[in-house]
């Protein structure tokens, strides 16, 4: 109504045609801008102060969770080194946070708790490494079988090897919603699996070389690790978030361009 109402008044007050259409692209970047957003915004009977004074008493940062206590055990509002949900590390659902990461629901994550490997895995920490990794076609043969689905994976890439084992010790550095940082010390091949929701723009790196992430069990992630020491970092940096702050950055400075250049001949034209 307000957007309406302004551009009402330019037409009133007959403001130059440059002016009423630089208005009209701003009222419908707000309006798109709204929309897009709509799943990302947290709908609440209270006001709005309210929300601000109860997120405002959460921990701020991103600590490090407990990775030796399994996901089934955490809880939103339990102590916060043990709820890295919290702080928008969500495993399944993100929670509202100080922080601004606000909740969502990805599609896998249907297929997921609807299949045989929900329980399983999150008798898991938020990382750890399986004793096998079979193919995901296999979730349905293990129904009812707890300890294979206790100790397997299941992954839709190709040549998985339904052989690895490994007696893995991971020290967990960093967990927050864009990046994951672990040290993996292992005699055997490993394949790290880590609880957080696989999704495009997430990248890993094992001992600083590019590596393919796996999606395992339907929502997560898991790449494979050599034998011996190494260090795993996850990165969350979708290459389309740039490109469209990139075109957002050019469209304005081209309107502001267009705006000056236009009030100058304005400006000639008059003397």
């Amino acid at each position: 109504i307000l957007m309406a109402a302004l551009i009402l008044c330019l037409f009133m007050l007959k403001a130059n045609r440059l002016v009423v259409a630089l208005s009209v692209i701003w009222c419908i970047d707000m309006v798109a801008a709204t929309q897009f957003n709509i799943y990302g915004t947290v709908v609440s009977a209270n006001s709005t102060a309210t929300l601000n004074r109860a997120y405002g008493q959460l921990p701020r940062g991103f600590p490090v969770p407990d990775i030796t206590r399994p996901v089934e055990t955490y809880n939103a509002y339990c102590a916060p080194a043990f709820a890295p949900q919290v702080y928008g590390g969500s495993l399944l659902r993100k929670e509202p946070c100080g922080d601004g990461f606000n909740p969502f629901y990805l599609k896998q994550i249907s297929a997921f708790l609807s299949s045989p490997v929900q329980q399983a895995t999150v008798k898991h920490p938020v990382v750890f490494v399986p004793q096998k990794v079979l193919p995901l076609t296999d979730v349905e043969k293990s129904r009812g079988d707890t300890d294979v689905l206790y100790n397997a994976v299941y992954t839709n890439t190709d040549g998985t090897d339904t052989g690895i084992a490994a007696n893995a010790t991971i020290t967990m550095q960093q967990f927050t919603p864009t990046g994951i940082v672990a040290t993996v010390k292992t005699n055997k091949p490993a394949f790290l699996t880590v609880l957080q929701n696989y999704f495009p723009g997430w990248s890993v790196v094992v001992n600083n070389q590019p590596k393919a992430i796996a999606q395992t069990n339907y929502a997560f992630m898991s790449v494979a690790v050599p034998a011996g020491n190494s260090t795993v970092q996850f990165e969350f940096k979708p290459a389309s978030v740039y490109w469209l702050w990139y075109i957002y950055l050019f469209s304005y400075t081209a309107m502001a361009i267009a705006l000056l250049l236009y009030r100058y001949k304005a400006t000639r034209e008059l003397n």
